[in-house]
Order: C-alpha cells, then structure tokens, then sequence
C-alpha cells in the first residue's frame, strides 16, 4: 500500500484516497488515459533522468512541447495521435528509468482525477425493474474508439470500460454506481 502526505491529498487539482496500491491509484483514480496538457508536459521536463543517455535532449524535447510557440508540435504529438499520460511516459524513457526524479509523489500533483462522465438515459424508470436498492435504467453510450491518422489505436475510458461490463451466466448483473441530474431538454 501506499502512504501519501495528508497534504497532498487535499491539493486543489484533485482528491486522492490517503490508504491505496499503486494499481489500484493507476486503475480507478487517476486518469493515465487523458491527454496531458502542454503545462504537465513542461512540467514532466523537470523530472527526466540526468544520468540517462536521453535525459537532457528528451527534457528538451517536453520543453518544446510545452511551448505557445511550437502549439502544432503539441497538436501533432498529442491531440492528433490521442497520446495519453501513458503514452508520454511510455516514450519519454528518462522519465520512467530508476534515476528519473518523477516520484509517486510528483504523479500524484501532476495526474488528473478521473472525472465524471455524463450520458443520456435510454429508458424511463420502471416499478417493474425497482429493487430494494433502487431500480434499473438503461444508458445510451457511444463506444469511442478509432485510429489516428498515423494508426494508432485509441479508445474511450469510460465508454470501453461500460462496453465491457458482460454480466456472467447465472450471476448478477454487474453494478454501477450513478447519480442523476436534470438533463438539458427538460
């Protein structure tokens, strides 16, 4: 398990669980499938190994990314080949070398919180279907998922993750917690 600074569980860029593994962090609380924006790419620079062989000219290389001035190097590296915080971590290898300074104390103030997603009720709620907990809705959900223009694969976190929820033989149907609000044709 990992033990983290109560400070940086209350930083206002998002709210982390203070007791979690790794895993579980990288699995259902920080979103490691977003596109990283062109500041967390300059802050990334920051913590590249000196003593990798790559270090400085990929440190260079975030720096460049980050820059106003070079926005269609960022939009050709990230926004149009959907590059994700994984995918930069991936590729920037002094980044993930044991003699990087990124720590997971520095992933946790620069990873996004994975955020709510919103999706349109399919299916009006039905006494039939009430349960002792509540009752069953149905979701409209597009499955996003494609390839780039170079060939690179990507999907949606949420709608992958819905997409996949297949309920096993004689078991029940899987569980997801939600919460309803007002839509916008009310």
């Amino acid at each position: 398990a990992v033990h983290v600074d109560e400070n940086l569980m209350n930083n206002s860029f998002a709210r982390w669980p203070s007791r979690f593994t790794l895993r579980g962090w990288l699995k259902y609380c920080a979103d490691i499938h977003s596109l990283p924006e062109r500041e967390d790419l300059r802050a990334l620079s920051f913590y590249c190994s000196d003593d990798h062989v790559m270090g400085k000219d990929q440190s260079e290389k975030l720096l460049s990314l980050s820059e106003t001035s070079d926005a269609a190097l960022y939009a050709d590296y990230v926004l149009r080949e959907k590059r994700s915080w994984a995918d930069v971590l991936y590729d920037f290898e002094s980044l993930s070398v044991s003699t990087s300074k990124l720590t997971i104390e520095a992933l946790l103030a620069l990873l996004p919180a994975i955020r709510p997603r919103d999706f349109s009720i399919a299916s009006a709620p039905s006494k039939d279907f009430a349960g002792e907990n509540g009752f069953i809705i149905e979701l409209c959900v597009a499955i996003v998922q494609g390839k780039t223009r170079f060939g690179r694969r990507y999907h949606g976190l949420c709608s992958e993750y819905l997409s996949r929820l297949i309920p096993e033989e004689g078991s029940d149907p899987p569980r997801v917690h939600v919460w309803i609000r007002p839509g916008s044709f009310a």
